[in-house]
């Protein structure tokens, strides 16, 4: 085969698709994507614009005043002559000139420029809702710890207690001289009970309480609640492990 030829590289855009000639009449296109202001097209008979978004807008402005600004000088010097205001009137002339010449360049390659602003502003805006997803995630995090904390204290407190009680209040029932007998006694054993599993905070998050402890309580009093005496209920209760 033949030499290599190499790769050309891809024709570079001259021309602003903001700017194009052509006989296109009067009109004005209203936002071209169907949100928000910009951008927005006008139609001026001979040649068409679009004003991309509030930047673009600054800097046609500005190029506009710029040459108002040209004018009103070129009319005051030719007013006065120019005698005693020439070197001033030069250097804000050349000054004007070179800002013209800076926003020609920047309006020539304002597409670019707006590419990035676009994706800097996507990029604060993702990095926002990126930090309002973390927030929910950590506050149904929270809430979720909060239910998670109330379903076991419910399974491992709540529930092995009623259970316990009711028992105990089956065998009193039972028999009126186990009732008078043990009364006292299962009272006592109840209240020191209670206050060997605290109050219900200490069973909550950041409790005294890990999970482990809950589970062996409540294993615990499901040993008892299967005693069929009450005596052995009495004893055992004493048992019950509460770290």
């Amino acid at each position: 085969g033949g030499p290599a030829r190499s790769a050309r590289a891809p024709p570079t855009q001259q021309w602003p698709t903001w700017l194009s000639f052509g006989k296109s009449g009067f009109r004005v296109e209203g936002s071209l994507r169907g949100r928000g202001t910009f951008p927005v097209g006008f139609s001026c008979g001979c040649f068409r614009f679009v004003i991309l978004s509030r930047e673009h807008l600054a800097l046609l402005l500005g190029f506009v005043v710029g040459w108002i600004v040209l004018w009103l000088e070129w009319r005051d010097g030719k007013g006065h002559g120019l005698r005693k205001r020439d070197l001033m009137h030069n250097s804000t002339v050349i000054q004007v000139l070179l800002i013209e010449m800076s926003v020609i360049l920047l309006l020539f390659r304002f597409e670019d420029i707006d590419v990035v602003q676009q994706l800097s502003r996507q990029v604060e805006e993702l990095t926002a809702a990126n930090e309002k997803i973390k927030a929910q995630h950590e506050e149904m995090t929270e809430s979720w710890s909060r239910v998670q904390d109330l379903a076991e204290m419910w399974q491992h407190r709540t529930i092995p207690r009623l259970d316990l009680q009711n028992e105990l209040h089956n065998k009193l029932e039972d028999d009126i001289g186990v009732l008078i007998v043990h009364l006292a006694a299962v009272n006592d054993v109840l209240d020191n009970l209670e206050r060997r599993y605290g109050p219900v905070e200490t069973w909550q998050d950041g409790g005294r309480f890990p999970l482990e402890e809950k589970q062996k309580f409540s294993a615990g009093v499901a040993a008892v609640c299967q005693h069929a005496q009450l005596p052995h209920m009495i004893a055992g209760i004493h048992t019950i492990s509460v770290s």
